[in-house]
């Protein structure tokens, strides 16, 4: 059974209950026998990854990685603008 979050409109009173979707509890209040169901969004599930040192050495190796790559990439352009037509 999921918890649902509840509000009474008789005393405002908030509640959570651990019931099944078809069912409305009592106020634990006042007993009112109506209390509507709120909206209660679900939490985002952790992100998995890197932190801390871990992602800025990651992040300083990818840097490095790319710089390198361009340079390579550079240097066969240049290679082939010399060797020309």
């Amino acid at each position: 059974m999921p918890l649902y979050d509840f509000a009474c409109p008789a005393c405002d009173a908030r509640f959570e209950a651990l019931v099944a979707i078809e069912q409305v509890p009592p106020c634990p209040a006042c007993g009112h026998p109506g209390p509507e169901r709120l909206f209660s969004p679900i939490a985002a599930a952790p992100k998995a990854g890197l932190h801390g040192g871990d992602a800025r050495r990651s992040d300083s190796r990818r840097r490095a990685r790319d710089a390198q790559l361009r340079e390579g990439l550079a240097a066969k352009r240049e290679a082939r603008r010399q060797s020309g037509p």
